[in-house]
């Protein structure tokens, strides 16, 4: 489910947003679509942004920006290019806050590492089973057969497609095993290898110095 945040953004004396974020926050949980916490600047000793603190109160600034951002964070994540267009001119203060520790970025490659989904194929008998199919069947099911006969010699589970081309056989003869029982086709999971068909060159040894070499 969704995390959504309510900040109540005022922290001076007699402010009037803390009652009116308690009141949203009560009428949003009613809608019972989303996980709402309200996050409150003022239980955060936060400094202004961009301040220059004396070396004294950068540790105890710190400490509140770290248990801010760990609330914000609870809440879900936020893209870098989202930051800067808030607040523009700040990519270098931003850049400083990550160093330091108080914000956290994180890259992931999700194009490349998204996981597909593949069909397998599992035969559904031990070798003596399998021969015994392969026997059970006529002599015009040739194609049938030569699958069977893989999975005899071969017990291991191997995407249709691949079985299909090694074979020089249709997927429908496979699926054809399938409705006889012989076989098991199971959709699975698996993560393409972003670098596979790319090749790379052997980078030339470092050059070491006397001190190294020694």
């Amino acid at each position: 489910m969704l995390n959504i945040g309510i900040v109540v953004g005022s922290t001076r004396q007699g402010r009037k947003g803390i009652q009116v974020a308690r009141w949203l926050l009560d009428h949003a949980r009613r809608r019972g679509d989303a996980n709402y916490t309200l996050l409150d600047l003022a239980d955060y000793p936060l400094p202004f942004f961009g301040a220059e603190l004396p070396a004294e109160q950068k540790e105890a600034a710190d400490r509140a920006i770290r248990a801010w951002s760990r609330a914000v964070e609870a809440q879900g994540a936020a893209p870098v290019r989202s930051v800067l267009e808030r607040f523009p001119g700040e990519a270098d203060r931003v850049k400083r806050l990550v160093k330091r520790g108080v914000l956290v970025e994180r890259q992931t490659v999700r194009d490349r590492l998204k996981p597909q989904k593949r069909l397998f194929v599992h035969p559904a008998g031990d070798a003596a089973a399998i021969g015994a199919w392969i026997d059970g069947l006529p002599a015009s099911a040739k194609r049938q057969k030569d699958v069977l006969a893989h999975f005899r010699d071969h017990p291991e589970p191997v995407p249709l497609s691949e079985l299909a081309e090694r074979l020089k056989v249709a997927s429908g003869v496979v699926k054809a095993l399938a409705d006889k029982g012989y076989v098991e086709i199971r959709e699975r999971e698996v993560l393409r290898d972003p670098y596979a068909g790319r090749p790379f060159s052997p980078l030339p040894a470092p050059v070491l110095t006397a001190e190294q070499a020694a």
